[in-house]
């Protein structure tokens, strides 16, 4: 085989690396995007990376028998592709120290701080000095933890994306436990930072977001229209 073959001329031995190292920069990049488009389709996107890899490795193979730049190229790519790997494998070990037990215990140290802000919230918005948190229920009388309930918490946090979230960015974690806490178990969903118009028109209208019994807390960065919601639910405004 002709060893000074234009580079060009297997121009889709390059598809597999072009392809496989914005996947991994992904994770780096945007940890909420990444992290969901791998874990939450897992079967799509698994598969995806297996045969991004299965096909690099038979291209790394064949490169050598084709030599030239082609050989460089592809060789220089796949060390590219194995420090990516290796990257995101140090990245994402270490998020296992984001322990469930821990920060299960962790919240229910701070409930009374908790209890505490909402009471200065509520009176904060009375007096019109802060943006507005809408809430469907009362959130005071639903942030004790039980055993049961710490137990449910602590299992949904081992089956969350919590501990696959960068660790350098260490709110990450905190924000994923409270989203769980806030979402499956109380049937809250908490955005800690200020909303954009279609992030809160998506909320707004989600059927996925709507609470699992008749409390849910959404945070609203401007005036916001009281969401509608049925049963017998008692609505309160509070805010931030």
């Amino acid at each position: 085989m002709n060893k000074n073959s234009s580079p060009l001329k297997h121009w889709w031995h390059y598809i597999p690396f072009l392809l496989l190292l914005p996947l991994l920069l992904a994770f780096y990049l945007d940890p909420w995007g990444g992290t969901v488009l791998l874990f939450l389709f897992p079967p799509v996107t698994l598969v995806l990376a297996s045969v991004l890899v299965a096909w690099a490795v038979l291209v790394l193979i064949r490169s050598f028998k084709i030599g030239g730049l082609h050989k460089k190229l592809i060789v220089s790519l796949s060390v590219l592709s194995v420090l990516a790997v290796i990257f995101l494998v140090a990245v994402r070990i270490p998020a296992w120290d984001c322990d469930a037990e821990k920060l299960a215990k962790h919240y229910e140290q701070k409930k009374d701080a908790i209890e505490e802000l909402v009471a200065y919230a509520r009176t904060a918005f009375d007096e019109g000095e802060s943006p507005m948190v809408y809430v469907d229920g009362t959130l005071k009388e639903d942030v004790g933890l039980d055993e049961e309930e710490m137990r449910t918490i602590r299992k949904l946090l081992k089956k969350s994306r919590c501990r696959h979230i960068q660790t350098f960015f260490p709110d990450y974690c905190e924000i994923c436990y409270k989203t769980i806490v806030y979402g499956p178990v109380y049937g809250y969903r908490i955005y800690l930072a200020p909303m954009t118009d279609e992030q809160r028109q998506e909320v707004m209208d989600s059927p996925r977001l709507s609470p699992y019994s008749d409390r849910v807390a959404l945070l609203l960065d401007g005036n916001a229209e009281p969401r509608q919601t049925s049963g017998n639910s008692q609505s309160s405004t509070i805010s931030q």
